[in-house]
């Protein structure tokens, strides 16, 4: 595990590559090194008791999804969006409001447009459980009609965790179905 002192080094790396890489002289850098801030700030928030650093990370990929986009840069726009969602579950994990939950909701959405079970089962999997995990956190806070989507989400995601490839991650949504 890397400590909190390193992970402010890295946001410092990534300010500094910002100070030299402008969005308008060189965007895909530019945005590279937000998904590098992103990260740096997500890791960092999970060492944290508040909810600053995964603020200033959805801040920091949002501003990378300016310029990653889906057609242009197919696989830094979904690295990125995937992580966006993960940084939203943890913020919504975080609050008792519903509003980064829903957020994420949104960005797992995003994630699927893109993968299918055939072409990227895991990341079909791993979208869909935490798709499941978002509608059950709004169930548990009173949003009415999520558990059924949680259930469907988690059927989805049995779809991508096939068998052979993801036997343990599969029993683990089998269970969480019952």
């Amino acid at each position: 595990e890397v400590s909190p002192g390193h992970l402010r080094d890295a946001v410092e790396a990534a300010n500094a590559a910002l100070r030299q890489w402008t969005q308008t002289a060189q965007p895909l850098y530019w945005a590279r090194a937000k998904y590098a801030l992103g990260n740096a700030f997500a890791a960092l928030g999970n060492h944290e008791l508040g909810t600053e650093s995964f603020l200033r990370a959805v801040d920091a990929y949002n501003d990378a999804l300016w310029e990653f986009d889906p057609q242009g840069s197919p696989v830094e726009w979904l690295r990125t969006t995937k992580n966006l969602a993960r940084v939203l579950v943890d913020l919504g994990d975080r609050e008792s409001s519903t509003g980064h939950v829903q957020q994420a909701i949104a960005q797992f959405g995003n994630v699927l447009t893109m993968v299918t079970a055939a072409s990227d089962p895991g990341t079909y999997g791993w979208a869909n459980y935490y798709l499941a995990a978002c509608y059950e956190t709004l169930d548990g806070r009173g949003v009415p009609d999520q558990f059924p989507k949680a259930i469907e989400a988690l059927r989805a995601a049995l779809d991508g965790y096939n068998r052979e490839a993801f036997p343990e991650l599969r029993a683990e949504v089998q269970a969480d179905i019952g």
